[in-house]
């Protein structure tokens, strides 16, 4: 699946967009990896956060390695899934954290944006979030 990301962002570069953005958020597939609710794996890609985040990060070393270090990645990421059993605000952090780690050993630069999840209007995204993820990054700005 990582060949998949780094083959769309390729055609995405060589077809003048630019930039990209790895959607890990909203129920999609790199979503489903990272919550226990979902993924019910028993091999490398299951159990604690470090492995369910693997598959996200060999997505952007993948993207990474197709596209060049200029171009820039973005990784949507939702702040918590606010699913009983789900993607925590702390598995969050972890990701966020990780993903700081892994671009400065890896000299990548990378975007976050982070979601509420399923959150209605009713249901703004809370401050105290964003403020909490800022806490375990090095980037100067989380959207």
């Amino acid at each position: 699946m990582p060949s998949e990301f780094a083959r769309t962002a390729r055609l995405a570069r060589q077809a003048g967009f630019g930039g990209v953005q790895i959607h890990a958020a909203h129920g999609f597939l790199l979503n489903q990896f990272l919550s226990p609710l979902f993924n019910r794996r028993s091999d490398e890609y299951a159990g604690v956060i470090a492995h369910r985040m693997r598959l996200v990060l060999e997505s952007i070393d993948a993207t990474r390695a197709a596209v060049g270090s200029d171009f820039p990645i973005a990784v949507k990421l939702n702040s918590s899934d606010r699913l009983e059993c789900g993607f925590s605000e702390d598995d969050a952090l972890e990701v966020v954290a990780a993903l700081d780690r892994h671009s400065a050993r890896t000299c990548q630069s990378w975007l976050m944006v982070l979601s509420r999840g399923h959150a209605d209007k009713a249901q703004a995204f809370h401050i105290h979030v964003a403020e909490r993820h800022a806490n375990v990054t090095s980037r100067e700005e989380v959207l």
